[in-house]
């Protein structure tokens, strides 16, 4: 097999590795395999599905093949699977206790994703990332920002959760005080419009 492999010519193998990745993308297979067949066929697709398998292996707790995933992606993958790719290393640094690096990428991933996307899960994690990396940060000015941007946007309860968790590491209890007044609102609001 690897000797009829290496008789093909660059451009025989290029429209192989295209043709088992797309035979790949038909059944749904992994991430992976469609990232390496196309960078194989040099495509730059791959850059897409190399972020791909980079939040898929983060999803499953494999730090290491994420971050050699998110590597191979690099920056040509676009906007939204660059947030994704962000994330991965925010998710990461976070987990290791990089919390600079955690904020400074989460930053990004919201950024590329447009900090608009209050509804967005990825954008939503990646404001969790913010909000933990800060306050384990000590940075009381930065967590007051960040409570006053929930505040004007519509977001998930888990969010201000995540918020008075942090507001409670720091020592800041007027404003633990404010964000349970706001979540229990908010709670109250959903309550009313069940109804």
């Amino acid at each position: 097999r690897d000797a009829a492999y290496r008789s093909l010519t660059s451009a025989d193998r290029a429209a192989a590795h295209h043709l088992a990745a797309t035979w790949w993308i038909a059944r749904e297979g992994p991430a992976a395999v469609i990232a390496g067949h196309f960078r194989d066929a040099g495509q730059s697709e791959a850059s897409v599905w190399f972020a791909r398998a980079a939040a898929h292996a983060y999803a499953a707790g494999d730090f290491t093949v994420a971050l050699e995933h998110a590597r191979d992606a690099g920056t040509a993958a676009g906007a939204t699977w660059a947030a994704d790719v962000a994330c991965v290393h925010a998710g990461i640094a976070l987990w290791r206790g990089d919390f600079s690096r955690a904020r400074e990428q989460a930053e990004l991933a919201r950024e590329a994703l447009g900090n608009s996307l209050t509804t967005d899960p990825r954008w939503l994690h990646a404001t969790s990332i913010v909000i933990q990396a800060t306050g384990r940060l000590g940075d009381v000015a930065a967590l007051a920002t960040l409570a006053q941007e929930l505040a004007r946007a519509d977001v998930s309860l888990d969010l201000w959760c995540v918020l008075g968790r942090e507001q409670l590491r720091v020592g800041d209890h007027a404003a633990l005080e404010r964000t349970m007044r706001h979540a229990e609102a908010r709670v109250a609001d959903s309550d009313e419009r069940a109804r």
